[in-house]
């Protein structure tokens, strides 16, 4: 028999992987199952211990009480969950069975507790990796009070682009959400190529794939768009892609990166800047863009993870931009670095 908290949980989950729901439903769906989790464990944001970032070799683990409110983007937490539950049905329908390595869960996994409704324990397995060991013990905690433990194979505390899988065959579905925008500071990319790295090329990786890429932006259009209810104007033109991280590229640059890591500098990227776009542009811009699976993703501003951000503002009265070198560095401070020509 069901008890209380796994009902509820099974009533958001049917409704987070269903399609065409406005805005607002997805706000209030999404508001719905952040409550669920954080009273099913008392979760104290307020908590020191739920407060304090973790430094590592390869960048920064944000503190539990953030990682628990990335729920509050509710586009990317609906779009990730309907994502999964694809990625993770797909698997199952040709395989039999699927076994979700994830992660970076943060206190709750809340990308895969939907996926318990769909699928019995038989048909699928978590290995469920988180650092912290706040979000740990919370996590552990959120396991058996929805009566989860028949799904989970394994939860490790530990630092995900350190970890060695100990059965890496079994596993089918790699998922990571530990990024910011423009994939800095956070170690979405180390953690990436550490597992991806040790698993079959057959495995799903979610996200599928993240493109840095570099926008020229008209500010003006950009913002006449937000305030219009009409068809949003053209208002960027992208000038090249900067950094990707999919299955082609981990495994094009494995060797690389395990013979340098955890300090790992990428191939430098050249980008032409026009002319004629220092006239008609106001910013250089760097959009990160977001294929969660096969044709769900998230786009520019959809998420807080997919904002724009300003790299250098354009203005030929003083200096023409013509060329942009970058690379992006992992490390203890992982992102794109820059040099600007005039």
């Amino acid at each position: 028999m069901l008890n209380e908290l796994q009902k509820q949980l099974n009533d958001v989950s049917q409704d987070l992987i269903k399609d065409n729901l406005y805005p607002g439903e997805i706000l209030a769906l999404v508001n719905n199952y952040k409550e669920l989790l954080f009273d099913s464990v008392s979760f104290n944001e307020g908590a020191i211990e739920a407060q304090m970032d973790i430094s590592t070799h390869s960048g920064r683990a944000i503190a539990p009480k953030w990682a628990g409110m990335y729920i509050n983007d509710y586009l990317r937490t609906y779009r990730f969950c309907k994502a999964i539950f694809k990625a993770t049905k797909d698997v199952i329908e040709k395989e039999g069975k699927a076994h979700i390595l994830y992660a970076g869960t943060g206190p709750f996994a809340s990308l895969v507790l939907p996926l318990t409704y769909f699928f019995t324990n038989e048909q699928l397995k978590f290995t469920l990796l988180e650092i912290h060991e706040h979000s740990y013990s919370k996590l552990q905690q959120v396991i058996k009070k929805f009566e989860l433990e028949g799904y989970v194979e394994d939860i490790v505390c530990c630092d995900a682009a350190e970890y060695t899988i100990e059965k890496p065959n079994s596993i089918n579905i790699l998922l990571s959400e530990t990024m910011m925008n423009a994939l800095k500071d956070e170690h979405q990319v180390a953690i990436t190529y550490n597992l991806l790295n040790q698993l079959s090329e057959k495995t799903i990786l979610i996200p599928e794939k993240i493109e840095l890429a570099l926008l020229a932006v008209n500010e003006d259009i950009y913002d006449a768009n937000k305030k219009s209810l009409d068809e949003p104007q053209a208002y960027f033109d992208k000038l090249g892609s900067l950094f990707t991280l999919n299955k082609k590229t981990v495994f094009d640059n494995k060797d690389h990166f395990n013979n340098a890591f955890p300090t790992v500098t990428f191939k430098e990227v050249i980008t032409t800047v026009p002319e004629e776009t220092n006239q008609n542009f106001n910013t250089l811009s760097i959009a990160t863009i977001i294929t969660i699976y096969k044709d769900i993703g998230l786009d520019i501003d959809d998420s807080a993870l997919t904002q724009l951000q300003k790299l250098i503002d354009l203005n030929p009265m003083l200096q023409t931009v013509t060329q942009l070198k970058s690379n992006y560095k992992c490390g203890r401070k992982p992102g794109l670095q820059f040099k600007i020509t005039n």
